[in-house]
């Protein structure tokens, strides 16, 4: 299914580049791996990624959404972040991260609706954060 939904989501990869360089099994290794499908056809990707380390609340944990080109305006990357954060919430994770391109302004739009706040930026990205349990 993810290698589908990598197929069908067009221009949205120019924004979501997490498998350019990382091989399609490295989700073995995320907390969670979501996607969402309609008539069979996948449309939302999304997924919790932790950085190495012995504990998984004390990690860094990554977040990372797509939505498919076609499937851009119909609420799908809000979905995806509500499943993100109930897995999230679910699972007592303290903060979550994410990086963003600068110009992904629906994008940096939906993380600032569910709560993150900036933190951090490189040449052409921001980074966020959302901090759950303090």
């Amino acid at each position: 299914m993810l290698e589908s939904f990598l197929q069908v989501a067009g221009t949205s990869l120019l924004h979501f580049r997490y498998f350019d360089k990382r091989p399609l099994e490295c989700i073995k290794n995320h907390l969670c791996t979501f996607l969402i499908s309609e008539s069979g056809i996948p449309i939302a990707y999304g997924h919790l990624d932790k950085e190495p380390g012995s504990d998984t609340r004390k990690s860094t944990i990554w977040l990372g959404i797509a939505v498919s080109e076609n499937q851009k305006g119909r609420g799908w990357g809000m979905k995806m972040m509500e499943a993100l954060l109930s897995f999230a919430a679910k699972n007592k994770l303290d903060v979550i991260r994410l990086s963003v391109d600068k110009d992904n302004y629906n994008a940096i739009s939906l993380y600032k609706k569910h709560g993150f706040i900036p933190d951090g930026e490189g040449e052409h990205i921001q980074f966020f954060k959302l901090i759950l349990n303090s």
